[in-house]
């Protein structure tokens, strides 16, 4: 602290108002400042720190600022600026401080980078972080003292100092974070309905700042924006309700839409509401119309907003993804239309994978078109699932395949006939059908198998490729274990056992012959 009052014994009321809080010096005098905590952004560093004078020290020993009356002072006549000083000379007097200086002297660790400026005279300059699109820096002021024993320089680390109001915040990172509130939401089924929330905080933009930024979108796949009497958006600012947000909000959500811009780049709203968090809460259905095994679907939020210079962003997304039974799909093994987990077949029939041929064949039997099936939520006996097409019900191809899409890895299905294909009988039997799937830490889909009762039917790994929404699906082939849902032939018409309707027919037939000549026996004795 000894150290400390003496480097600002010349400046002590620059030091009150800015209120930084500056390293403690050691015992030799610092020949040089430093300006640490600005946040590496990105492989290059696009970074600029500029510093511009704005208090010189005269040479008859006063402190004078650069320009005139930009700077207040106390009672005593020493100079004494205020927040709104440096504002006004940040956000409209830059140009009239002079040619700054570049400083370009600066290392990296762990992620932040520490600049060095040498003045080589007294006085204070204000720092000004130029190129940031991830943080929002205010200006920061660094200051030189001439002791009897020369140049004293102050140490400044911008990620902790404030101005004394503790309002303007030297760094401020700007918080994105988008999730899925809805439990157990990696796997979704066609109609579900996902609750998603975003969180972020307005910066502690000064209040001669204007022209602000700030916008908060949403582009969904496969989902639609859900607002209706029980889903119903909402947004809050520092945990209670905001007339101007909630306006910006009601009209930025559609029922229906796959898109929206929550536009929140007032001035006003932003000043009255530095610092807050933002808190908006919306729904998504699942819509997509599946072609794959595994649909994909990704949706990116992002955050656009403005810093001192430029317009920073950020972003945050989610993945959720439906399934399917017997799906066209994608990936690395070639020549596949069908993923092979259900067949179709008679008594006999016997369909498998053909190792190193990449088919499927019936090795007795047939397989059978035809029959129609529904598939039970939870259940044998609950809801029908209905598709994005609005079917219920699904039938056999030719080759006994049943394609289902749109389900989900976190529910149990019971596959049921309720038709059977001319000439057979129905199979009463219902088949459990699940999807085991694995996720790794970030909720993205890594791999997932088929069960058929129990049994793993197929087995999948799926490559989420170098960018959002390029997953494809890879069969793992040595797990290739189609389920034989098989029907029984109707019997032929009964002849043997009861009596049937043999007899009768034989019956018949007799009285057929024996009337007539019963009657022309009978006409001759009249006759006689």
């Amino acid at each position: 602290m000894k150290k400390f009052k003496r480097l600002f014994a010349v400046i002590l009321s620059l030091a009150m108002v800015l209120g930084m809080s500056l390293t403690a010096f050691a015992d030799d005098k610092a020949t040089a400042i430093t300006i640490s905590g600005i946040s590496k952004e990105g492989e290059a560093n696009n970074i600029e720190v500029l510093a511009y004078k704005i208090i010189n020290y005269d040479p008859v020993g006063k402190y004078v600022p650069v320009i005139e009356g930009s700077i207040d002072t106390d009672t005593n006549g020493q100079l004494k600026p205020t927040g709104k000083n440096i504002q006004d000379l940040f956000y409209k007097h830059l140009d009239k401080l002079g040619t700054p200086v570049k400083i370009t002297d600066y290392t990296e660790a762990d992620g932040t980078y520490t600049y060095t400026f040498n003045p080589a005279e007294a006085g204070s300059w204000m720092i000004v972080v130029n190129g940031a699109t991830e943080n929002v820096y205010n200006p920061a002021i660094v200051s030189v003292s001439q002791t009897p024993d020369g140049l004293d320089y102050g140490t400044l680390n911008l990620a902790t100092d404030t101005f004394t109001d503790g309002v303007y915040l030297k760094r401020s990172p700007i918080p994105f974070e988008k999730t899925a509130t809805t439990p157990e939401v990696n796997g979704v089924q066609y109609g579900d309905i996902i609750d998603f929330q975003i969180k972020t905080t307005i910066p502690s933009y000064p209040l001669s700042q204007t022209g602000l930024k700030f916008t908060i979108s949403d582009t969904l796949t496969g989902l639609a924006l859900v607002k209706d009497a029980e889903n119903v958006p909402s947004i809050t600012v520092g945990s209670v309700e905001n007339e101007f947000a909630n306006g910006v909000l009601e009209a930025a959500i559609v029922n229906g839409e796959k898109a929206f811009t929550v536009d929140l780049s007032d001035d006003d709203f932003l000043h009255a509401n530095r610092g807050k968090e933002i808190v908006l809460t919306y729904y998504g259905q699942v819509t997509s119309d599946a072609k794959l095994t595994v649909d994909e679907l990704n949706n990116t939020a992002k955050l656009d907003y403005s810093t001192h210079d430029k317009t920073g962003s950020a972003s945050d997304e989610t993945w959720h993804y439906t399934f399917g039974i017997d799906s066209t799909i994608t990936g690395n093994t070639e020549n596949w239309e069908a993923s092979g987990e259900f067949f179709k077949v008679d008594e006999k029939g016997n369909v498998q994978y053909v190792e190193g041929e990449k088919k499927f064949e019936t090795t007795e039997g047939e397989t059978l078109a035809g029959a129609e099936f529904q598939l039970y939520v939870g259940s044998p006996k609950g809801p029908a699932f209905v598709d994005a097409n609005g079917n219920k019900t699904f039938t056999t191809t030719a080759d006994g395949r049943l394609e289902i899409n749109g389900l989900d890895s976190d529910i149990v299905y019971y596959l049921v006939e309720t038709k059977a294909p001319t000439g057979y009988t129905i199979n009463s039997e219902p088949v459990q059908v699940e999807f085991d799937a694995n996720y790794n830490e970030s909720g993205r889909l890594e791999s997932y198998d088929v069960l058929m009762n129990g049994v793993k039917a197929a087995g999948y790994t799926f490559d989420a490729g170098t960018k959002a929404g390029d997953g494809k699906v890879i069969v793992n082939e040595e797990v290739l274990n189609p389920f034989n849902f098989k029907n029984t032939k109707l019997a032929s018409l009964p002849s043997t056992g009861g009596i049937g309707t043999t007899i009768f027919t034989i019956g018949g037939c007799l009285i057929m012959v024996i009337a007539p000549s019963l009657f022309f026996a009978s006409r001759r004795k009249a006759s006689k």
